[in-house]
């Protein structure tokens, strides 16, 4: 809890955070990949400044490949080899996804949010939000947790969407700016501590919140990326697997977002356009 206060007071004095969280962290292991829920309190911290994390993956048919091992059987003998396969679980954002508006995407020509999930905006009195990164139109939600094709029910594809799963462009990164509502405007502060706790008469009257900052100064900034994995160890060995091409904008992204939070937005406008996707 000190910690997520920490973040928490230094957003009320004004300062930039850049979040970048899914509902689900990605643990890769000799038996494959696995997904395990995001520790639920630092959801809930961004859900009270205005940022709501879905509990489900982002499925989007625009996206990049992802090394699967196969297995083969030629008559008596198996063989595995790496195939790259369309992977849904990493959505290709080109242009139509971008907020064209905002600075933090100037020379962006496409982004790949891996194993993202959806991204709300909730209002906030004094809180400006919009939305960043947005799926393709054909995107749909999966919240099962397997990461796998299952070539024996979707086919070649590996990767289907339920019949009763909608379709529609899905938030995958949003902005905040303004007068933010502390996390822990009506809690005890960590910073008391167990021991701290006032008995009696007095335990009724005293704010255990302290000197807590219960609201933000104007100047503050909130980046909410839904991905966890965005530029993780994992991912930056895959883009050199396959190339890079469709992973080369996303370090971009973050220089831009680090400074538009710095609020240098002269650097963003003057900043060459490198990234690319072939």
């Amino acid at each position: 809890d000190k910690q997520k206060f920490a973040v928490d007071q230094y957003l009320m004095r004004g300062g930039a955070v850049i979040a970048m969280t899914g509902a689900f962290e990605i643990k890769p292991d000799r038996f494959g990949i696995n997904a395990n829920k995001t520790q639920l309190g630092w959801l809930d911290q961004l859900e009270a400044y205005g940022a709501r994390v879905e509990q489900s993956f982002v499925m989007d048919p625009q996206n990049t490949k992802f090394p699967i091992p196969v297995r083969e059987q030629r008559g008596p003998f198996a063989f595995e080899r790496i195939e790259l396969v369309p992977y849904p679980f990493f959505a290709d954002i080109r242009r139509e996804g971008f907020n064209d508006g905002h600075p933090t995407l100037a020379g962006l020509a496409s982004l790949a949010v891996t194993w993202g999930s959806p991204v709300t905006l909730v209002e906030r009195e004094g809180v400006k939000g919009e939305v960043l990164l947005k799926s393709s139109e054909g995107s749909w939600l999966q919240a099962s947790t397997t990461l796998q094709p299952n070539f024996e029910k979707y086919g070649k594809a590996g990767f289907g969407k339920d019949p009763e799963a909608k379709t529609g462009a899905q938030p995958l990164a949003v902005a905040l700016t303004g007068t933010f509502p502390s996390f822990f405007a009506d809690k005890p502060s960590p910073l008391f501590g167990e021991d701290a706790k006032p008995e009696g008469d007095l335990k009724e009257k005293l704010d255990r919140t302290g000197r807590t900052l219960k609201r933000s100064t104007p100047e503050a900034r909130l980046v909410v990326v839904g991905s966890s994995e965005f530029m993780a160890d994992i991912i930056n060995q895959l883009a050199r697997q396959v190339g890079g091409g469709a992973y080369r904008g996303n370090p971009l992204f973050i220089r831009n977002l680090i400074d538009w939070s710095l609020a240098d937005t002269d650097l963003l406008q003057i900043r060459s356009a490198g990234a690319f996707a072939r």
